[in-house]
Parts: structure tokens; sequence; C-alpha cells
């Protein structure tokens, strides 16, 4: 399914008038009860599915509204990052939509992707981030999230950086990525891969993708 990239990046948008907070980790039934994340893409349909959500089930209302456009928010950007690879011609996107560990390959080589912040748990600056690119791989792999997309397949990370600190914000700028992705794709080679030796008899291949504004 192509998504409208100018549509998408516009109603993210509208998450840029909350602060970016969680009240709780994320888990089983309030991840259930906010599955109509996955068809919403308008912010004024998000925000009456969880009004409604909230009256059904009994939730808290402000920890379940932050924890539900965090997750909406996060997930139509990383679709329409993904599709912004997918336009590529060296990308060829994986047929089976539900795959777990491939979003698309890149030269016949299969990626997940993976959008998020600048890492404040590195513990490094962006500069030492920058030119220790496989160190921060290493980092992100082995501080990975416990939940469903956990993996040590080849991954392609998308890391977000703004001087202001607001680092997720740029998530929704899709029309001023697309030019990234696309000089990346340009350049981008087998050689130019990291390699990692995390699981028995697999070589799991890996890059960034630097976002910097």
């Amino acid at each position: 399914m192509a998504y409208n990239i100018n549509h998408i990046e516009a109603e993210l948008k509208h998450r840029w008038n909350y602060k970016y907070q969680w009240f709780r980790k994320q888990e089983d039934i309030w991840d259930k009860r906010s599955r109509f994340i996955y068809n919403t893409k308008s912010w004024e349909a998000l925000v009456l599915k969880m009004k409604h959500a909230v009256e059904t089930y009994g939730f808290e209302k402000r920890p379940f509204f932050y924890y539900t456009i965090n997750r909406w928010y996060n997930f139509w950007s990383a679709k329409a990052i993904e599709q912004l690879f997918c336009n590529h011609t060296a990308v060829t996107p994986e047929v089976n939509k539900k795959h777990k560990h491939i979003d698309f390959y890149i030269n016949k080589t299969p990626f997940d992707h993976k959008t998020t912040v600048f890492p404040k748990g590195f513990g490094h600056t962006l500069d030492y981030a920058i030119n220790h690119e496989e160190e921060l791989i290493s980092w992100l792999y082995e501080h990975q999230s416990s939940q469903s997309r956990l993996h040590y397949k080849n991954r392609l990370f998308v890391i977000m950086y703004a001087k202001d600190n607001a680092h997720w914000k740029l998530k929704a700028n899709l029309n001023w990525l697309k030019p990234k992705i696309t000089e990346f794709l340009n350049q981008i080679s087998e050689s130019s891969l990291y390699e990692f030796q995390f699981e028995d008899n697999y070589k799991t291949k890996s890059r960034i993708l630097w976002a910097i504004e």
C-alpha cells in the first residue's frame, strides 16, 4: 500500500503540540486496547478512538493518551520512512508484510529498519558516535527493547539528532528526510556494511543513516 507522505507528515506534526513522555512501559493489555493506531492515519480520528477506549475500559485518561499517541506517532513515522526507502531503485520491499525480521532488501541484502533517536544511554557525544559507528551499533543491539521486535538479524538504523535535543520531532519531517535517504542509498554498498556475530552461525549486517538537523 502506498501512503501519501505529505498527508502523513501533516498528521504526525499534530503530535508536536504535546510533550514527548511516557507514563508507563509498554505492556500487552494497553497495546491490545490501542491497536486502532494501525488503521488510523488522522489525528482527529485517533483522538476520538482514544476517548472511546478510555470510556470503554476505564483507563486513566492522561497516561493512556500519551501511551497511544506515542505508539501512533512512532508507527506511522516508521511506515512512511519505510516507503521512502522502498521508492528507491536499489530497494525491494519484503512481500510478507508481517515478516518479523525483514522490511525490505537493499541490493538484495535483507534489512529490518529501526528509526530511533540518538540514545542518551550510549554515554558519548554525537561526534564520537559518528566516528565509532560500529561501537554504537553493537550498543543498540545489546540495549534493544525486549518487545516483539527484539532480534539480532540485519538492521538498518535511522538515528535522529536535533541540536535542541527534540530528536523525536524529526521523525515527522518526512520531506526533509527524503533526500537524506536517497543520498544514503546512492552510496551504500555491501563492503560498507558492518558485520557482527551476535548469534551462532549467523553474521549480522548493519549500518546507520544519520538524520542530523
